[in-house]
């Protein structure tokens, strides 16, 4: 890592090498790596799946469907050449997902990237990003083959979202390294290596994926993911996150960036003027531009090379020489652009905002012209087509020069962040454009149905650009740069510098705060100062460390330890419901059940359904007339081609009440403990209440397989309910440990990362238990319980030696981190309570209100890891192994969402943005309603697509994690003192959904296992959470309750601490 302070002036060597021109070459090749790793699926993809019905179709010019060549000799299109038919039988809406699903990720982290990069630098931040982006790149081929769309998909998204913050981190990057005389040829430089690498990843994608090498297509993914790891090395080694960071650079070169940059050099700004930024019309002009520019470069780079292929029917490896020809002209063009608009600024013939609109206006709306035309100019001519499309994307690279550097331009302390603003906005065109384009075509490879996606793209840009020309600027915002320390200047002798720098010395690690009068003399940006303070150090000084232990931040490994607690907890939740599965015998279950017949049942009579084909990876057979009252059962067309196909015959012949039964189990033990764990854990501490209460859960997961074998379902629920017994403890014991441990300020942040170890657990638990439940290893089934039981042992272990009840009671804590905790919490810190105010607390609205949210969202949660499971497998006729991934896939974006929920709502707190009851109404809601509403109409609009009913479900998870902000955090809010006991109430009455759940759907569905019947189940489920989240709406509150704090006695408090201190030493 680089240091926080420049590299002495007095060690600096002269040199000849140029170390910003160095980043510049870097930085080229990091973008070049970006944009392989981009844009290879859009090239593979062709190679991928099979032609469309529609490809050998006879020629019908009405249509605007193009003719085969006569010339098979042809350099263009050679049919002899054409690539074969792919493995994979996905439509054109399923291939707009693929090619979307990067940016669904890519938007994600744009704005957190810039702001990351401005505050601790942009080096590892872009480095890492680019890495991991390449490191899932190995996988592709393997995920595609074993999980199909979905996995695909997936994988996709994590790969936007990791790449995410390099665009943000790069710009922020530009901004401490480029004099502002070099700036745009600098950044248009670096940005001309995301053309080469668009040019290449194109090019070289189409020869590997034409080729037999490591099977074709497979070979691009390995390609692109090798690159980046070479280029990895050399970042690592020769760049840094600042000039005075750098190792080798000279101080000629460090001076003339520094002098170069005046008083636009950025700092490591800790307010963001986000007001500011999001009403500024520059700032909005900018996205507007992004917008448009982004929607013509992935109508080239996305639709391309699908065009080339299916329409104008070039050959896979010419395909992708062919599309990249555009990129080699922009990334030339781009790299002129630059030098010509710092000529044209520095010799002031246009003033910087002109010079940016001229640039940009020339980048937008020649190639939106362009495309308006192509159709109509080239119709089915591959050359014209391609000539014109190269004119396009050539002229599209002079945007180099113009909005790309106008984040520097406007405010260079924030640069980052407002590139990770005008990205986040102007990357949804990376999923809008394949979708929008999926529509226009549908199956119809036309230019007639082309033409119609082109004329979007050319309105967009011709209207982004119009509007980026009336209100854009490039002109230093006054909130563009921060507040910066002014240097001392001594009456003797006047050297600031040498001031500043013995300051600067003298104070390792600190931050610099300025405090000054309202009276600013002329020339200066901000007052000047009375004096300078030096604050809290970010970091420690290393050399003051006597030992590990002294440094480490024992909350946040309390939270790590948590996060890992609560995932064991709720993988030994969960797992049975994957496991219930393969334990029956489903075909003599079947067998007793002829209502799961393959028919629909209407009022005037029974009749086949008739077929059609849902062209996804999970194809059934479905009615067309669904919507009618009649019964609906979906049949599974997928041919085995194993065994393991579909579930194996277990050996337990349980109905579906028999397994609803076992499922609900758990939770009548569940429901005995909460209240009265919530209170111990207030009195005597929750460490060893939390970690007996997991290990136990643990160790009889290990005898449940013996139990099921030697007692049958009797046994297994006997255990369940102990299991359940031994976990009631558990949330309510983290929940009083979290009051004594977390400062107000990180509380809703480390609650959320902590239950979002749940969402893990699940995810985990669910994808591990299909895949055990699918192997040979020790018996299949069997092996799920006995993973979990062994993985709550380990935890156990490190649980018992790294945490403590109190922060005072830990023996490695600082005395620092003590202070630290025992200060923020002040009056809310938390004592033990001999008396608890019963009465109050079950007649506080606010109590009874988080208890009906939890119920309300604990209905959904069970209703998705419950029975989702069962749905997918007996209803969508989804495989065991898939089953149990894809039933993890909407806690693993529930996951995703609280872990963000926590941070949002600390930083909404923290500034003032809203009070604190309607952050948790805020969450809250979206958590409630959003997952309800989309159960409401899952049958309606997906019916047997397993494809899209499954998309529907993890939307709805992923909503459903929001709650780690909303009422999840409220018992702590209200009642520091009683959180436990409060969380106790609460999670006792909710888990009571844990047995309804499964009773009213096993009550739903015994008869009548079919789609009509489950829609019934998710009818319900929404209502509730509709009628929980309304009543939290009305009647919560996140304010300390008058009863909330037990009455502070100093020497009793005093005696209490003593008390928990020697309990602690007998623990």
């Amino acid at each position: 890592m680089n240091s926080m302070l420049d590299v002495p002036r007095d060690s600096r060597q002269k040199s000849r090498v140029q170390y910003r021109h160095i980043l510049s070459i870097l930085g080229f090749f990091g973008l070049f790596c970006m944009y392989v790793n981009r844009v290879n699926i859009n090239v593979a993809l062709v190679a991928m799946v099979h032609k469309p019905h529609n490809a050998s179709a006879e020629f019908h010019p009405s249509k605007g469907n193009c003719p085969l060549p006569s010339n098979h000799s042809s350099a263009f299109s050679d049919p002899r050449n054409s690539l074969q038919p792919g493995p994979f039988d996905w439509d054109t809406y399923t291939q707009g997902l693929i090619r979307g699903a990067f940016y669904y990720g890519y938007i994600i982290t744009g704005i957190p990237g810039g702001r990351l990069a401005e505050r601790y630098g942009a080096k590892w931040l872009f480095g890492l990003g680019t890495l991991i982006t390449a490191l899932f790149n190995f996988i592709i081929p393997t995920l595609a083959y074993h999980g199909g769309a979905p996995a695909l998909i997936t994988v996709r998204a994590i790969q936007g979202f990791c790449e995410g913050v390099t665009f943000p981190a790069a710009e922020a990057q530009c901004a401490h390294w480029y004099p502002i005389s070099e700036r745009t040829t600098g950044i248009a430089f670096m940005h001309a290596g995301g053309f080469l690498g668009a040019t290449t990843g194109l090019w070289i994608s189409g020869v590997l994926a034409g080729s037999s090498f490591l099977g074709g297509w497979p070979s691009v993914f390995y390609f692109s993911g090798t690159v980046a790891l070479i280029w990895f090395v050399f970042w690592t080694v020769l760049a840094s996150d600042r000039p005075g960071n750098h190792p080798f650079i000279s101080q000629d070169e460090l001076d003339y960036i520094h002098a170069g940059l005046g008083d636009d050099k950025p700092i490591n700004a800790e307010h963001t003027p986000w007001r500011r930024i999001l009403t500024s019309r520059g700032v909005w002009a900018l996205i507007c531009a992004h917008f448009g520019v982004h929607w013509l470069h992935y109508m080239l780079i996305s639709e391309l090379p699908t065009y080339l292929a299916r329409v104008l029917h070039f050959n896979v490896e010419k395909g992708g020489l062919y599309t990249a020809l555009p990129y080699i002209g922009a990334s030339i063009l781009g790299a002129f652009a630059g030098p010509c608009a710092d000529y044209i600024r520095s010799r002031r013939i246009l003033t910087a905002t002109n010079t940016r609109k001229l640039f940009n206006g020339v980048s937008m709306f020649i190639p939106s012209i362009v495309l308006i035309i192509v159709v109509h100019v080239a119709a089915c001519d591959g050359v014209t087509s391609l000539i014109l499309f190269v004119i396009a994307g050539t002229i599209r690279g002079i945007s180099e020069a113009g909005y790309i550097s106008v984040p520097v331009d406007l405010a260079p302390d924030y640069a980052g962040t407002i590139f990770g603003l005008c990205m986040t906005i102007g990357n949804t065109t990376g999923f809008i454009v394949p979708w929008i384009t999926a529509i226009f075509i549908h199956e119809e490879q036309t230019t007639t149905a082309w033409a119609r996606a082109f004329y979007t793209a050319g309105a967009v840009g011709i209207t982004t650009g119009i509007i980026f020309h009336l209100f854009g600027t490039a002109e230093t915002q006054d909130w563009g740069l921060a507040s910066r320390p002014i240097e001392l200047k001594s009456k003797d002798d006047g050297n600031s510098e040498t001031q500043g720098n013995n300051l600067a010395s003298s104070i390792p690690r600190t931050r610099i705060l300025v405090v000054g009068s309202n009276n600013s003399p002329p020339g200066f940006p901000i007052p000047p100062p009375h004096f300078i303070i030096p604050s809290k150090p970010l970091f420690p000084n290393p050399k003051s460390w006597s030992n590990v232990r002294a440094w480490i931040q024992y909350r946040y490994v309390l939270i790590i330890l948590g996060f890992f607690g609560l995932a064991s907890v709720y993988g030994m939740r969960v797992n049975i419901n994957v496991a219930m599965v393969v334990m029956v015998n489903q075909s003599a279950i079947e067998a007793e059940s002829p209502s799961l017949s393959c028919e629909v049942v209407t009022a005037n009579g029974t009749g086949a359904a008739p077929k059609v084909e849902v062209s996804y990876r999970f194809r059934r057979e479905i009615n067309t007339h669904r919507f009618r009252k009649e019964l609906v059962t979906c049949r599974n067309t997928v041919p085995k081609t194993s065994s393991r196909d579909s579930p194996q015959d277990g050996p337990f012949q349980w109905d579906r009440y028999s397994q609803g039964f076992i499922l609900g189990a758990f939770y009548y033990g569940y429901l005995f403990t909460p209240i009265p764990g919530g209170r111990l854990a207030e009195r005597f501490g929750a460490k060893w209440l939390f970690g007996f209460g997991t290990l136990i859960t643990g160790l009889l997961s290990l005898l449940i397989p013996y139990a099921a074998f030697n007692y049958g379902a009797a046994g297994v629920v006997t255990l369940r309910v102990l299991q359940g017994l031994g976990e009631g403890v558990t949330y309510p014991s983290m929940e009083a440990q979290v009051a004594h441990w977390l400062p107000v300020g990180q509380r809703t942040t480390g609650i959320a990362l902590i239950h979002t170890g749940g969402f893990f657990g699940v995810v985990a638990g669910m994808a591990i238990s299909g895949i055990l439940a699918d192997s040979n290893i020790m018996g299949g089934w069997p092996s799920v319980f006995y993973c979990f039981g062994i993985w709550s042992i380990i935890w156990f272990i490190f649980w018992a030696i790294f945490v403590s009840n109190r922060p005072d009671d830990h023996p490695w804590a600082s005395q620092e981190e003590v202070d630290l905790i025992s200060n923020d919490l002040g009056t809310q810190k938390p004592t033990h309570a001999s008396y608890t105010p019963w009465r109050k607390i079950l007649t506080s609205p606010p109590v009874i209100a988080v208890g009906v949210a939890q119920f309300g969202a604990n209905w959904l949660q069970y209703t998705l890891v419950t029975e989702l499971p069962n749905f997918l497998g007996t209803v969508l006729h989804f495989n065991i192994k898939d089953n149990g991934i894809y039933s993890s896939l909407p806690y693993l974006g529930a996951m995703v969402a609280g872990a963000t929920a926590g941070p949002v709502a600390d930083y909404l707190r923290r500034h003032e943005y809203m009070t604190n009851t309607n952050i948790r109404k805020l969450f809250n809601g979206m958590a409630l309603f959003g997952p309800s509403v989309l159960l409401i109409f899952v049958t309606w609009i997906a019916g047997c697509d397993g494809g899209l009913s499954l998309l529907i479900f993890v939307i709805a998870g992923t909503l459903r994690g929001f709650c780690e902000a909303g009422y999840m955090s409220a018992p702590v809010d209200m009642a520091p003192d009683y959180a436990g006991t409060i969380l106790g109430i609460t999670v006792c009455v909710s888990q009571t959904t844990g047995f309804l759940v499964p009773w009213i759907t096993g009550l739903l569905t015994q008869k009548e296992n079919s789609l009509t019947a489950w829609s019934y189940t998710f009818y319900v489920t929404a209502c509730i959470g509709f009628v929980c989240g309304l009543f939290f709406q009305l009647y919560s509150s996140s304010e300390i309750q008058e009863w909330g704090l037990a009455p502070r006695d100093e020497p009793a408090v005093d005696q209490n601490k003593t008390d928990g201190a020697e309990h602690s030493s007998k623990m």
